[in-house]
Order: structure tokens, then C-alpha cells, then sequence
């Protein structure tokens, strides 16, 4: 996991585990016989919480403990509504909490929208843009270090989803996420949601942990009660009757009151969630909340996530490195040896880099900084206030002027920041601020060899260099005949 060094303060309920999420039956109607009574029978008690795993892939560690964090997997999600003008706020997110895996839909990206300019360092991006017209669109970020894979369906579809598979040690069956976006005009069409239910059987898996979330739009749907005003609302709650789907998202998630966004998974799947939270929106432009929910699960790391520290060059001590340089004999040290050119050049090699190692020292790079005191405190107000409107409603015009002057603090900020570096005089710090913005950190994703996946950045290179070597031409000895250009 990225090294935070600093306590995260904004958004502080993403490290809240004291949101306790009912499990809804979906059995309340008497038509459905012997599944009502089987799945009246799997209700445990409303305190997810307390629920504890059976499976070897679930952690039994205490989930009140979070100073381990090992097997915690910190999963959001939120509808941006253009993720653009959105990139600086979810980047302060990312920087002060642990989030692993981020799903974002209305991101309004087209193909002209470099993903550099959205994607934070550190995270890789997997997008489905809206392609007939404006808004629309999905994205998920995840952590570099997750072994990811992203599952395609290959055939036209006519609603927008992305679908991504995590490998978890001692299982046969990797996590399943499908995130979806249904806009207003098609949640209201029997038959896209009838598409939907049939894209969720493509990709559900047996034994296998399973999550369907995303912005449904179906605000008729009373979860509570499992009543609905449309078809296209009983055609969802049919589906998750028959397919032992629950919904764990009791609170509203739109400015309208309404729950719109949902998470759908089933009695497996229930047992390694931890929390679910309702949060604040991302910014004062959004009118969706962000919904953040964890699991505790066993990881099948590719690599380390901790970035290796290097030389600092600028500050050596060359003067030093000099002198010992000429107190060597390298004939003596050379003459020792077999006049191979290769050795010869190893033992300088070794000579030099046992220098570096004495005169050089060593720096490490900082995955996170210190926002500014002023920001810091808006956003322990902002918070603050957030928990305090569910109870008390008079404090919901204070909550907005918070949510304005933070969102403002944090666009100046930035502002400033890029203006400092447009004034120096030195080019270079230009060129390299812009250079980070449009140089994409992505890893390559994991590759398929005989059946298997590969994730291990060593094993990935053997392949690609095992591959290269198939296909190279060996030299025939004929040399090439060039023409003569003028």
C-alpha cells in the first residue's frame, strides 16, 4: 500500500466503520414459496459487522482493528457528472485515504481526452466512453500493485458497463465488479433492464464474489418495502429475488432524496464487505453522494507498490569520489586480470559503483504531501457538518456555504500552485510539471501464458523477451545493399 504521511483528515468516514447496513430479504412476497424460505433462512443478523467468515479466502482478523490494512481492499464509487473539472477534488481523495479501486460513471470523456489528464499517479485506468453523444461514459481507477483484468464483452451492447476480475489467493474464483450506468430515459425501458440482467448472468461467476453498482435510476423503487410504480422497477426486483441478489444501500444518494445509486451482491459476497458509507459529493457541482465500501480479502500482489529510493545525485560528494579515484592504480588493478573486455569493464563497473554507494547518499520519493493548514481545516468543517445534517436539517445552508468555500480553497490552491511554476525562471521545472500531467503511469495489465495469468512484472518481461526471441531473423551473412541518395 502507498505511505500516507500524513493523518487523512478530508472525507474522514472513509475510514469510518460504524456504519451498520441492514441486509434487506427479498422473500417479503409469499408467490416465491421455497426461495423465500431459503433465503429467510441465510438472514444473519442486520450488523454486517458482526458477520463472520467461513471461507479461507476471508480475513479473520478483528474488523474493528484498522491498523492492519493488509487485507482491507477500500472500494468507492460516485457519479462525477464530467470528471474533468472534477480531477483536482478526487485527486486530493486519493492522496490523504487509502482507496484501492475507484468506480466513476457520467465521467463525459470522448476519445479527444487524454486519460493522463484525469488518471492520479500511482493508479491505472480502465474507460468506456460514451461514443453517440455527449455525457454518459464509465471509468475505474485502480491501484498499480492489483492484480486487475478487465472482461470484455464482445458483443454490441446497449447499455454502458465495465466489468474487472481480482485474483485473491487460496480461491479458485477471482472478485467480479460490474459497474453500470443507466441513464434516466433508458431506466424507465423494460427491455434495458431485461439487457441488464442479462449482461449480469455473462459475467457472474460460480463461487465466486460477486458486486453489481452503478447508477440505476430508478427512483420508484422503494428498497425498504420492495414495491415499485413501473415494470421496468419489477423487472430488477424480479431478477434479484431469482438470483439471491441483496441491496445494502438504505440511505439516499441523490440531492432529490432518492436512492439511485445502488450495490447489488449476493450471500457470498456479503461476507467480506465490512462498511458501507454514504459520503459527501465529490464537489459542489455534483448531486450524487460517494458511496465507499471495504473488504477484507487476501490479495495476490504482482508487486510492491513502495517506489525503491535511488541516488541523489546533487548532493554527492564528488570532490571525495575524485580523490579516491586517483589514489587507484587501475594498471596494477587491471593486469591482475585476463585480458577480457568484458571483465575489465565489470571490475570498473564494481570500482565505481562502490563509490556511489560511499560518497552518494540515498533519497526516497514522497508518494503524498501536506495540503495547506487552511484547506485542512474546511475540510474537518465540511465533514463535520455532514454528520451533523442527518440530525439536525436547519445546518443544511451552513453545509453548502462550507462546500462552496472549500471547493474554492482547493481550485485557488491549485491555481497558485501552477502559477508559481509558469513565473520560474528556470524552464525546466515547467517542462516537468507538464510532463507528469501527460506521462501515464499505468502498468501493463496482466498477460495470459498457457492458461494462466501473469502479473509479476519480472514474468512479464521473461515473456515479452521469450516472444522476441521466437521471431527474430538470424543473420544469413549476405550484407545489405543500400541505394546511394543524394
Amino acid at each position: 500500500m502507498c505511505k500516507l504521511y500524513w493523518k487523512p483528515l478530508y472525507f474522514r468516514q472513509f475510514l469510518s466503520s460504524s456504519s451498520q447496513t441492514s441486509r434487506l430479504c427479498y422473500c417479503k412476497n409469499k408467490r416465491y414459496g421455497e426461495l423465500s424460505k431459503k433465503l429467510n433462512s441465510a438472514i444473519c443478523d442486520s450488523n454486517m459487522t458482526s458477520s463472520s467468515p467461513s471461507s479461507s479466502i476471508f480475513s479473520t482478523k478483528p474488523r474493528g482493528n484498522d491498523q492492519d490494512n493488509s487485507f482491507k481492499l477500500n472500494v468507492c464509487y460516485f457519479n462525477a457528472r464530467s470528471i474533468v473539472n472534477k480531477a483536482i477534488y478526487m485527486e486530493k481523495i486519493l492522496q490523504i485515504n487509502p482507496i484501492d479501486i475507484v468506480f466513476i460513471v457520467e465521467t463525459w470523456l470522448n476519445p479527444n481526452i487524454s486519460s493522463t489528464l484525469v488518471c492520479p499517479r500511482a493508479y491505472s485506468i480502465i474507460r468506456k466512453d460514451r461514443q453517440t453523444r455527449k455525457g454518459g461514459g464509465v471509468m475505474i481507477f485502480y491501484k498499480n500493485h492489483l492484480p486487475i483484468e478487465e472482461i470484455c464483452y464482445h458483443e454490441p451492447a446497449t447499455i454502458e458497463f465495465l466489468c474487472i476480475t481480482l485474483s485473491i489467493k487460496n480461491w479458485d474464483a477471482p472478485l467480479c465488479f460490474l459497474c453500470v450506468y443507466l441513464p434516466p430515459d433508458m431506466s424507465k425501458e423494460q427491455k434495458m433492464i431485461a439487457d441488464l440482467c442479462k449482461y449480469t448472468n455473462h459475467f457472474r461467476q460460480k463461487k465466486s464474489c460477486f458486486y453489481l453498482l452503478g447508477d440505476f435510476n430508478l427512483p420508484d423503487i422503494n428498497w425498504s418495502t420492495l414495491s415499485k410504480t413501473n415494470p421496468a422497477g419489477q423487472c430488477l426486483l424480479d431478477y434479484c429475488i431469482a438470483t439471491d441478489l441483496q441491496q445494502h444501500i438504505t440511505k439516499p444518494t441523490c440531492r432529490t432524496g432518492n436512492i439511485l445509486d445502488l450495490l447489488l451482491c449476493d450471500e457470498i459476497s456479503v461476507r467480506p464487505l465490512h462498511s458501507i458509507d454514504i459520503l459527501p459529493p465529490l464537489s459542489t457541482t455534483c448531486d450524487h453522494n460517494i458511496i465507499k465500501f471495504s473488504l477484507y480479502v487476501e490479495i495476490v500482489q504482482n508487486l510492491c507498490d513502495k517506489i525503491p529510493p535511488c541516488f541523489d545525485y546533487e548532493k554527492g560528494n564528488y570532490e571525495s569520489m575524485n580523490l579516491e579515484l586517483t589514489k587507484m592504480n587501475w594498471l596494477e588493478i587491471f593486469s591482475e586480470l585476463d585480458l577480457d573486455i568484458q571483465t575489465i569493464y565489470d571490475v570498473f563497473l564494481n570500482k565505481i559503483d562502490s563509490l556511489k554507494r560511499d560518497y552518494i547518499p540515498l533519497k526516497k520519493f514522497k508518494t503524498s504531501f501536506k495540503q495547506p493548514k487552511h484547506i485542512i481545516k474546511a475540510a474537518k468543517q465540511k465533514t463535520a457538518l455532514y454528520r451533523k445534517i442527518k440530525t439536525d436539517k436547519s445546518l443544511k445552508q451552513e453545509y453548502k456555504e462550507i462546500s462552496k468555500q472549500y471547493d474554492k480553497l482547493v481550485s485557488s490552491w491549485y491555481n497558485k500552485m501552477e502559477l508559481k511554476v509558469c513565473e520560474n525562471k528556470n524552464s525546466s521545472a515547467f517542462y516537468k510539471y507538464a510532463n507528469k500531467k501527460l506521462k501515464s503511469f499505468s502498468t501493463i495489465p496482466p498477460l495470459k501464458s498457457r492458461s494462466e495469468l501473469i502479473y509479476d512484472d519480472g514474468e512479464k518481461a521473461a515473456m515479452f523477451n521469450e516472444f522476441f526471441h521466437s521471431v527474430h531473423i538470424h543473420d544469413n551473412g549476405i550484407p545489405l545493399i543500400l541505394e546511394e541518395r543524394i
